[in-house]
C-alpha cells in the first residue's frame, strides 16, 4: 500500500471498506476519502484506491461508484 493512502488511514483521513463474497474470501476493497475544498458548496468522495478479484470489472467499478 503506498505511504500516503496508509498515512491517511492511520491519521483517520480515509476509510478502508473491505469486502468479502458468500464463501468469506477476499472479494475487494475501497480506500476512500471526504475532500471539502475551501469555498466548495460541496464535499466530493475522491475513491483512492481499490481492488477486486473479479477479472474485467474496472469500468463496471467506476460505473457503479458515481452514483455512489
Amino acid at each position: 500500500m503506498p505511504e500516503d493512502v496508509y498515512a491517511a488511514l492511520a491519521a483517520n483521513k480515509a476509510t478502508l471498506y473491505v469486502f468479502h463474497a458468500d464463501d468469506g474470501h477476499l472479494a475487494g476493497f475501497i480506500v476512500c476519502e471526504v475532500v471539502v475544498m475551501p469555498f466548495a458548496a460541496s464535499a466530493d468522495l475522491n475513491i483512492w484506491l481499490g481492488w477486486s478479484d473479479a477479472k474485467g470489472q474496472g469500468h463496471y467499478g467506476f460505473e457503479v461508484a458515481k452514483y455512489v
